[in-house]
């Protein structure tokens, strides 16, 4: 099956690589070529970012909202 629906924005930190799913909502975590949910219940994330305190800000589209997520993805 496909990993992702419709893979959107791309934010990088350490060695970790998230991806937006708008499809799926939700964001997944690439590490080492392992694919990991890391936030879900979103509707169509789209464009993402790390904020200088590690938190992960998200264009949350289908919800016109902005969503901040912390390092556990709450």
């Amino acid at each position: 099956g496909r990993k992702f629906g419709e893979p959107f924005g791309i934010a990088v930190k350490g060695n970790a690589i998230f991806v937006s799913d708008g499809e799926r909502g939700r964001i997944v975590r690439i590490e080492n070529g392992v694919i990991t949910p890391f936030a879900e219940g979103l509707d169509t994330p789209s464009g993402i970012a790390f904020a200088p305190d590690g938190r992960l800000i998200v264009a949350d589209s289908g919800a016109n909202t902005i969503v901040s997520i912390d390092s556990s993805g709450a």
